[in-house]
């Protein structure tokens, strides 16, 4: 039911959540995705589950109150439906995304009609606390072939920030050229 995605930034990590996306479209069964994208442009299901704006609240607090909805939320679907969550612990400190994680793995089961639940994250708080209780499937989008227990225990090396960007953009344009765009 639990699905963690990792990898560096321009991984590709925005891409597979469109490709769900599809995939339970082309099913249609219910997926709800809640991303960054979405926090500052979203309506229907999404609003009701971020509700506030960062002008109003704390990012942080509107991170837990948007997991907390999603988790109300999926407690209530009487058919089966899935979640994306990209990045919900956007503005949280270690702390709390340790706090995210536990949440997560205490309320996976609560929700039966759950097909699926994809947490997009770099927050290996988060993961730490999820691994304890749960063995989520894990999809990293890198070379480097870690497990997810691995990807939560390893030694941080700061990334070449010029080279990054430069890498994304290289990225976004074979992949619209892949699309027809």
């Amino acid at each position: 039911k639990l699905c963690v995605i990792t990898g560096p930034n321009t991984s590709g990590k925005s891409l597979l959540r469109k490709v769900i996306h599809n995939r339970y479209s082309e099913r249609k069964m219910e997926y709800m995705a809640v991303s960054q994208e979405q926090r500052c442009s979203s309506h229907g299901i999404q609003r009701l589950m971020i509700y506030g704006t960062e002008t109003d609240e704390s990012t942080g607090y509107n991170s837990v109150k948007m997991l907390l909805k999603a988790i109300q939320t999926g407690q209530a679907r009487e058919k089966p439906f899935a979640i994306m969550l990209d990045e919900p612990e956007i503005g949280c400190s270690d702390e709390t995304q340790a706090g995210i994680g536990l949440r997560v793995a205490s309320q996976i089961d609560t929700m039966p009609n759950l097909h699926g639940l994809y947490i997009v994250t770099h927050s290996r708080q988060l993961v730490k606390h999820l691994i304890q209780t749960v063995k989520p499937t894990h999809w990293r989008l890198s070379e480097d072939g870690m497990t997810l227990q691995q990807w939560a225990e390893r030694e941080v090396e700061p990334t070449d920030l010029d080279a990054m960007l430069a890498q994304g953009k290289e990225k976004w344009h074979a992949v619209n050229a892949m699309i027809g765009k």
